[in-house]
């Protein structure tokens, strides 16, 4: 009887053992850290993926990475990511489309808690192909583009020689910004091309982002036989949320669409970046006092005087172009990877945008 008895008690205790121990299994693995990753970026955006990374946690679990279009009530997508991985390149997304994602990490002990929202946008959908069969008599010299003298932004310089056809969307360099709903905007082009040719220039901006020129996204066409020409044009208050492109095109006048080949001349296509004067605005103080960027210049970490953690972040050089985003990790963002110079970070929560000017030494 005494041996039954300690039979049964020893089978108990396995079971209660046994409950106990896979319950704890359970809870590891519906728990996440009640911090979220640190440094949490967003980079190589293109029509149809995005790469997100963070830095590792040497006491994660796994990593949670989920995803959405931005201001919408679509369910989130989530994809659970190896301990040792801190990166993860969501593909399938449609172009020219905001979307949001947020990150998290398992440690097995808190609760759910995944980061504020990143937010990014891809890019636009690819222009119709065009090229001249010959550029060597007739060709594109210069391209400038002045934006109105009041949007601070320097004009856009481009010299070029002799080709069929160049694409400078991936030239920094080249990149163009605009603000939207703007007026008194320039554009001029330079031939080099014989005397009194009366071959047209006609220029494009895919301002609706939809991959196509339309005749009311035209700003300039012109016949005129000067070596020089130049037009005035309007940025539409509505435009693409993504980087559109702008087509140059050199022609015979015969040619009047933007897309296919022709016998001679060139084809130019630029990335065009569009911005607000509200992004540009500069709030100087906060209740708690004024908002500082340390030090300044910076070599590594820039440091900032807000009272909030959580911020989201755009860097910008002073030719518009976006060099980095992501989120604040403890008030500060690590910019020892940009060039020298001069550049324009953009810090928003969900009371205040600010915007700072730093030195990159």
């Amino acid at each position: 009887m005494i041996k039954k008895i300690l039979y049964l008690f020893l089978i108990l205790s396995g079971v209660s053992f046994y409950c106990s121990y896979t319950e704890t299994d359970k809870s590891s693995f519906l728990s996440y850290d009640i911090k979220p990753p640190a440094n949490i970026q967003i980079n190589n955006i293109s029509q149809n993926s995005a790469t997100v990374n963070w830095a590792l946690n040497s006491n994660a679990n796994f990593y949670m990475v989920r995803f959405r279009i931005a201001n919408s009530n679509s369910p989130w997508l989530s994809i659970q990511i190896p301990s040792n991985q801190s990166f993860y390149i969501i593909n399938g997304l449609m172009s020219c489309t905001t979307y949001e994602v947020q990150v998290a990490d398992y440690v097995g002990s808190g609760s759910v808690s995944y980061s504020s929202s990143l937010f990014f946008t891809t890019l636009v959908a690819d222009a119709c192909v065009s090229a001249s069969l010959d550029s060597s008599q007739k060709n594109i010299s210069n391209v400038t583009i002045t934006p109105f003298s009041g949007s601070g932004f320097p004009a856009m310089v481009s010299n070029s020689g002799a080709s069929n056809y160049t694409d400078y969307k991936p030239d920094p360099a080249r990149k163009i910004t605009l603000i939207t709903g703007s007026v008194n905007n320039i554009i001029t082009v330079t031939k080099s091309a014989p005397l009194n040719s009366f071959d047209g220039v006609t220029v494009w901006i895919d301002f609706n982002g939809d991959g196509i020129f339309s005749d009311n996204e035209r700003i300039m066409i012109s016949y005129a036989i000067s070596s020089t020409v130049l037009s005035s044009f309007s940025v539409p208050a509505s435009v693409a949320k993504c980087d559109v492109t702008m087509r140059v095109i050199y022609s015979p006048p015969t040619v009047q669409s933007a897309c296919g080949n022709f016998a001679t001349g060139e084809v130019e296509d630029y990335s065009v970046h569009f911005t607000t004067l509200s992004n540009l605005g500069l709030h100087e103080a906060e209740i708690d006092g004024e908002i500082l960027a340390f030090p300044n210049p910076v070599k590594d970490i820039l440091y900032f005087t807000i009272s909030s953690l959580d911020y989201n972040y755009e860097i910008y050089n002073t030719t518009g172009q976006m060099m980095s985003k992501g989120r604040l990790y403890n008030k500060s963002v690590d910019v020892k990877l940009l060039p020298k110079g001069i550049y324009f970070i953009s810090l928003w929560s969900k009371e205040k945008k600010i915007r700072l000017k730093f030195i990159k030494d």
